[in-house]
Parts: C-alpha cells; structure tokens; sequence
C-alpha cells in the first residue's frame, strides 16, 4: 500500500505535525462555514490518522474494539439507548 511507504518516508514527528496542520485546516473551514472545505480537510485528517496506524502497526480489530467502547460509553453517558 502506497500510504505505508509515504508514512515510512514522513516518520512519526512529520506525520503528527501535519496532523496537527490539518485538523487545524479542519477547524478553520468549520469555522468558516465552508462545506466543500471541511469535506477536503476531513479527508486530509483520515489520510494523517491512516498513517499513524501504519506507522505503529495498529490492528483493525484492536481499534476497532476500542472504538465500540468508546462509542457505547458515549451513548451511556448522553442516554442514548441501544436501538
């Protein structure tokens, strides 16, 4: 996959950096108002997470079990009952 290559080649401090960069870029078209923008830096904030994945080798099934239970504790804490 071309995006372990490009997180090899960028090295962790790069990636935070730009991830930094872009969630900022994210803010800011939310600020904005600027759909179309927020779309682009959405995008550009997955492509930065997908590359911190890459770099410390993180599961699918390991991230995605902490992402239920954050999810599920969310819901618990605004009310949310399970459909």
């Amino acid at each position: 996959m071309s995006l372990k290559l490009i997180a090899r080649a960028n090295g962790i401090e790069k990636i935070m950096e730009k991830f930094k960069e872009e969630a900022k870029e994210l803010l800011d078209g939310y600020h904005e108002m600027d759909e179309t923008n927020i779309k682009e830096e959405v995008v550009d904030v997955m492509i930065m997470c997908e590359q911190i994945i890459e770099h410390y080798g993180f599961t699918e099934t390991s991230l995605e079990d902490i992402r239920e239970f954050k999810i599920n504790r969310t819901k618990e804490r605004l009310g949310i009952k399970n459909e």
